[in-house]
């Protein structure tokens, strides 16, 4: 007996079908890729808020602060102070990299090199929770903040081509409008708030004033922070 045999015909229908069905399921896919992220990013927002609070906790309630000074020659960030108190770390040694809490999966920019002295981070703190402006340090403690739930600390950021040597991890940007870090699905961005809790919220949904975030660089050679609008 003759077994029967496609015909060209047929075997185009069949692979017209599967185009016609890939084509109806990829979007779904890429949704469902985009939620993942976003998912991971939250939960690594999450895992800051949690150092913070532990940082208040050990530090008669003081905020974990953007930036200040220590002494002549001595400078720090917030992103030192986690790693000098062993909550996250984020210095690197040869081929050895850092916690990838520091980075949003959704970035395009990592930087993979044993030459660099760190690995680069996506995330900005906000810069006017604590600061040394004219030579004193400002810092706050958690009792004088109003309303916590709405004040944000840490959040997507974008990235800057003109930014300085990605060696230098401590960076901000303020007034930076060309790529806010709007890296999520329905230009949204992840946010990290005072009280600890992060949510996903989209531009509209905060002031269009610009704010300043201290951030750490993308890559050495350029790509560090931008403020977020």
């Amino acid at each position: 007996m003759k077994r029967k045999t496609f015909t060209l015909i047929e075997l185009l229908v069949v692979i017209a079908i599967i185009a016609i069905l890939a084509a109806m399921l990829l979007p779904a896919l890429n949704r469902a890729k985009d939620a993942a992220y976003k998912a991971y990013c939250l939960n690594n927002l999450k895992q800051f808020g949690l150092s913070f609070i532990s940082y208040s906790d050990e530090n008669n309630e003081y905020i974990m602060p953007a930036t200040g000074s220590c002494g002549t020659g001595c400078n720090w960030d917030w992103m030192h102070r986690t790693n000098a108190q062993g909550i996250i770390p984020w210095e690197k040694s040869n081929a050895a990299a850092t916690s990838d809490m520091w980075w949003c999966p959704t970035s395009e920019y990592l930087w993979i090199d044993s030459s660099a002295s760190y690995w680069p981070g996506n995330y900005g703190y906000n810069y006017n929770l604590g600061v040394r402006q004219t030579g004193v340090n400002h810092y706050f403690r958690m009792p004088q903040i109003t309303n916590p739930t709405d004040k944000p600390q840490l959040l997507d950021t974008g990235y800057r081509l003109t930014a300085p040597n990605g060696l230098n991890v401590g960076w901000y940007i303020v007034n930076e409008t060309s790529k806010a870090g709007f890296p999520h699905g329905d230009f949204q961005s992840n946010v990290l708030f005072l009280d600890g809790h992060a949510a996903s919220h989209s531009s509209g949904d905060f002031p269009s004033s610009q704010a300043p975030w201290f951030c750490a660089p993308h890559y050495p050679g350029g790509g560090g922070c931008d403020a977020w609008n």
